[in-house]
């Protein structure tokens, strides 16, 4: 159970969010201006993943007890 204590960090969830919001708060705009349809839909999918599970990691985390 020790192993998934490192996965389910503080640190790990913290970027997770924070990679995610950039993804969709300033990745997505960039590329709707610059009119990049399939770039920007990828981006809006990951972001959506990201800030996700970010917070179902950090759930799992606080209910198994290793954040």
């Amino acid at each position: 159970m020790n192993k998934f204590g490192s996965i389910f960090s503080l640190n790990f969830v913290v970027i997770m969010l924070i990679v995610g919001l950039v993804l969709l708060l300033w990745d997505r705009k960039v590329l709707y201006r610059k009119k990049i349809k399939k770039e920007h839909k990828i981006a809006l999918i990951l972001g959506i993943i990201y800030v996700s599970l970010g917070v179902v990691l950090y759930i799992a985390g606080n209910v198994l007890g290793l954040v």
